[in-house]
Formats: C-alpha cells, structure tokens, sequence
C-alpha cells in the first residue's frame, strides 16, 4: 500500500513496502541500540464516509424488497503504522503517500420488515469499492473494498 514514515523516536534503518492485510511478518532495524527486532508493522487508515445513496423498491409487500446504489466521499482522519512485537503495540509513524480525499461506490439489496406502525427492521448485504487509489505515490496498485451486512432500526415520519 504505500512505506513507512517513521517517527523521530523510531527511525528506520531498513524500509520495506508493506501490503495492509494480512500483516507481512517482517524484521526491522532500529538506531540507536542497532539490535534488529522481529515483529509485525500494522498499518491502519481510518475515513469518514460521507454518503448519498439512490434506493429503488422492487416489492413491498409483507416483506420490502429494495435496491440501493450511490457514491461517497471519504475523509481521511487518522492514519499509524505499528509495530506488533509480543503483547506490545508501538506506534511508530504513519503510511506515506495517503490521499487525504477519495471517492468510492457501494451498491446492495435490502430487505425490510414492519415490526410495528411506523417503526421497520432492515438488513442489506452490501458492497462498497474505492474508485481511485488511496495511495497517490503508487497509483494502480491499491482500492481498497468491502463486503457486508448491514443492519437498523427504522423509524418513519410519513406512512
């Protein structure tokens, strides 16, 4: 996904690329003791996604069936490269290169259910996919995706 910017405290004598999962057993060199330490780095990005999603209804009876699909814009708000040694964890810098803007695109199918009134209980297996890349240093080489299974509580204001 991108290398290691490491921190003032932890300088890295020898830089690897790392791919983000599963996390690549690795050796790694630290100054000033000059001692190499065997462990896992873990890199970790976190975004806020801010979404607008299109939904379609196919049938709504009994059960509701429906088709959702939109794009999103994610804020990059946190990104660390750890050290994974042991029992311990040591943050050690952050992945370079991160694009602090991206896009992605989700799509799924829901189905709702009435529990009472106004108030619905939906679940939505989904799929969501990056456009671009997340590192702008490597272009081409990682978009990230996801796949899962959504769920909530609904409450309408309109019957």
């Amino acid at each position: 996904m991108g290398h290691i910017i490491a921190n003032e405290r932890f300088p890295v004598v020898a830089t690897a690329s790392v791919v983000p999962t599963p996390p690549q057993e690795m050796v790694i060199a630290f100054m000033p003791a000059g001692r190499e330490y065997p462990g896992n780095i873990e890199q970790l990005i976190d975004y806020i996604e801010v979404p607008l999603t299109l939904r379609y209804a196919v049938f709504t009876r009994g059960m509701n069936m429906s088709v959702s699909a939109g794009l999103r814009t994610n804020w990059l708000i946190s990104n660390g490269a750890y050290l994974i040694e042991g029992d311990g964890r040591q943050r050690i810098g952050e992945t370079g290169g991160i694009d602090p803007m991206s896009w992605s695109t989700h799509a799924g199918v829901a189905f709702s259910v009435p529990i009472h009134g106004q108030l619905t209980f939906r679940i939505e297996p989904r799929i969501n996919y990056f456009l671009g890349d997340i590192n702008e240093a490597h272009p081409g080489r990682f978009k990230p995706y996801s796949i899962g299974i959504f769920s909530e509580v609904q409450y309408s204001l309109t019957r």
